[in-house]
């Protein structure tokens, strides 16, 4: 049985008749939760008091007189906060009870709470879809019959966004074995200009001694560089970063000089996907699956010795017809041999940056 028909049968099961009876008028599920929370309370499950009105006999909580603006035989000040909140199913109107003392407390919808049921987690979804503040409000009122101000819309991102900033200068660990480190373009609505433009995503995600995986850090700029890497590291450093071992990296120019200027001792690995990515730009289409298929040897060795042996063969056999492919490998062989090092369950983990690629695809 779905959630929402398990709540209802408990809600019916716990107050009897008078909420089928209310049912008939098709209630949404929100609002059969805040007249759950007014039987409770009559009922004394919430430590609620109930009386009735001395002049019309209405049923209401703690008092003798309702004094309620609404009531056609009472007519006096208003004893009552009238409001809909905001829900999942739509609004919902509420009628909050207020005693002189103003020591009544609501349980199921607090004092000025004008949201319930996740509509923050909803604002949120959109915003992140990349929609603005105009679709946003049109949305919620064509889908959920709400009618939010720009301003609320605001209120509940700016929220989010301090919450990220928290997240993206928190203290990081001392040391992580690997790390992978890569950029990928994404469409952004640019704060200012509000247009959507291509934008560098640069992500950093750590495995830690445990273990386990961990983001390091999400970082927006125009395009990808090595001056902005070399900002990124010294960030990381910066949040408490003291050493990292092994940092994979794809074929970016000048990567591993910006790794090394702020972690010396870290040990740079180039993706040796990348890198046969990158070869076979130079080859012909009816070329591509056999150079692949010698080009794979590569990580596939024992040493590197053998390494280097793959790579001669491959020259012999392919340098003549396409001449820049070896010299590519050449001059990146010192950040392509590293892996081979280590035994083969460590070598499957860091000979390429498909762990980060994974993460890309959600991002």
């Amino acid at each position: 049985m779905p959630r929402h028909a398990l709540e209802v049968a408990d809600i019916f099961r716990d107050h009897g008749s008078a909420y089928r009876r209310a049912n008939e008028g098709h209630l949404s599920l929100a609002q059969l939760k805040v007249m759950s929370a007014i039987e409770a309370c009559r009922t004394g499950a919430l430590g609620g008091h109930v009386a009735a009105c001395t002049k019309c006999n209405h049923q209401h909580i703690a008092y003798n007189s309702c004094k309620n603006r609404h009531c056609p035989k009472c007519q006096g000040p208003a004893a009552r906060d009238w409001m809909a909140a905001r829900a999942d199913d739509g609004a919902v109107p509420t009628d909050i009870p207020r005693d002189r003392e103003g020591s009544f407390e609501p349980e199921l919808i607090k004092k000025g709470q004008t949201r319930i049921g996740g509509m923050d987690d909803k604002i949120i979804g959109l915003y992140a879809a990349g929609l603005s503040t105009r679709d946003i409000r049109a949305h919620l009122e064509e889908v959920y019959g709400l009618k939010v101000s720009a301003d609320l819309v605001s209120r509940v991102t700016d929220a989010v966004l301090a919450g990220a900033s928290d997240w993206q200068n928190r203290a990081l660990e001392p040391m992580y074995p690997i790390v992978f480190l890569d950029a990928l373009r994404v469409k952004i609505r640019d704060a200012e200009s509000r247009q959507v433009k291509n934008k560098a995503v640069y992500v950093a995600l750590g495995v830690t001694p445990e273990g386990e995986r961990e983001i390091l850090g999400l970082w927006i700029a125009h395009n990808e560089d090595t001056k902005f890497w070399l900002s990124v590291m010294n960030n990381l450093r910066n949040r408490g970063v003291e050493d990292i071992l092994i940092a994979v990296v794809d074929c970016l120019k000048g990567f591993p000089d910006a790794i090394n200027a702020a972690f010396p001792d870290t040990t740079v690995q180039t993706c040796i996907v990348h890198l046969v990515r990158h070869s076979l730009n130079f080859c012909g289409w009816k070329d591509r699956k056999n150079a692949a298929k010698n080009l794979k040897r590569i990580y596939q060795v024992t040493d590197d010795v053998e390494a280097e042996k793959v790579l001669a063969d491959f020259e012999a056999e392919w340098s003549q017809k396409y001449p820049s492919i070896v010299p590519s490998w050449r001059r990146a062989w010192q950040e392509v041999i590293p892996f081979v090092a280590f035994p083969p369950a460590v070598r499957k983990n860091i000979y390429t940056t498909n762990a980060i690629e994974s993460l890309n695809r959600v991002i």
